[in-house]
Parts: C-alpha cells; sequence; structure tokens
C-alpha cells in the first residue's frame, strides 16, 4: 500500500494519497490537476477520491508485486533484550 504524500497513477490521472485504511485496502487521494512548477505550487482538485489497492499503479514497485517482494528491507524481530527472536 502507498503512504500518505504518495503520487500513484489510477484510471483518472496521477493522484497524491491523504489517507490509507489498511483494513479495507482503500486510499483516500486527490487529484492532481497541475505539477509543481517554480512559479506556483502543485495544484489538487477540491474533491477526494477512493480507490481500492487492486486500481492504483505505483508504477516503479509494479515489478515487485509479482515476486512478492514489497521493495523495503525486512525488519528484525527484537526482543527487550536486544537479542534476535525471529520465529
Amino acid at each position: 500500500m502507498p503512504e500518505q504524500g504518495d503520487h500513484v497513477r489510477t484510471r483518472d490521472g496521477e493522484v497524491v494519497v491523504f489517507d490509507v485504511n489498511i483494513l479495507e485496502n482503500k486510499i483516500k487521494t486527490r487529484l492532481v490537476l497541475e505539477e509543481r512548477t517554480e512559479d506556483r505550487p502543485q495544484k489538487l482538485s477540491t474533491e477526494y477520491y477512493v480507490y481500492a489497492k487492486e486500481e492504483i499503479d505505483r508504477g516503479d514497485r509494479s515489478e515487485h508485486k509479482s515476486t512478492g517482494d514489497k521493495g523495503k528491507p525486512r525488519k528484525k524481530n527484537r526482543g527487550r533484550s536486544g537479542q534476535r527472536n525471529d520465529r
């Protein structure tokens, strides 16, 4: 799932993620109307759009989906004493 502030592509165009609902696998977004330039900030739609996880394209991470790799290193599970506790 993308994180808040990420830019992703949808059937409606490029959007910015504002909220992520992991339990329902949905994201709340706003559509990018105009890209940021030196003179002015990025212009976003006033409406929010909700998409299911399957409806978004994260671009560079699409190849990781087929392998099951999320593109992030795995955290090691450590107990209170700092010892590795891999299960």
